[in-house]
């Protein structure tokens, strides 16, 4: 397998990874509880069920800035994806821009298909989800990866 042909395995990985992990927990939580309740999971980790129906970046939604805000992560989630494959090394780069294209892309077709993104893990700053967690990590990853080439 060529270098490019490895990175691009990698990448399309822990996009794929960090979707399936996302969609898992969301549909979960989803059925589990209803909007709004909230119950402590394992290790004492609260959990709450808040949908995030607001538009991208504080947009309206259904707006035409939202429309261009959703194309423009869909762009930029591929764009990631593509800079983590073709940059061979250093592994953290391309494991960190999977994760950033991934979560990007689960958040993004959630929004497009169902109007909203389910929410459930409060923290300071504000409600997430996995995808969330999983693009801050991603940009750290990939930032260390950079760091250390």
């Amino acid at each position: 397998m060529t270098g490019v042909g490895r990175a691009a395995l990698i990448t399309a990985g822990a996009a794929a990874a960090t979707i399936a992990v996302d969609r898992v927990l969301k549909v979960a939580v989803e059925h589990t509880l209803d909007e709004g309740e909230q119950v402590n999971g394992p290790l004492g980790i609260r959990i709450r069920r808040q949908p995030n129906r607001h538009g991208i970046a504080g947009a309206d939604q259904g707006s035409g800035a939202n429309l261009a805000l959703l194309l423009a992560g869909g762009a930029l989630a591929v764009g990631i994806a593509g800079a983590g494959t073709m940059l061979r090394r250093p592994t953290m780069l391309q494991v960190g821009a999977g994760m950033v294209a991934g979560a990007m892309a689960a958040n993004l077709v959630d929004r497009a298909m169902h109007g909203s993104v389910t929410d459930y893990l409060p923290s300071p700053l504000g409600v997430v989800n996995a995808a969330d967690v999983a693009l801050g990590a991603g940009i750290v990853l990939g930032g260390l990866g950079m760091a250390l080439r």
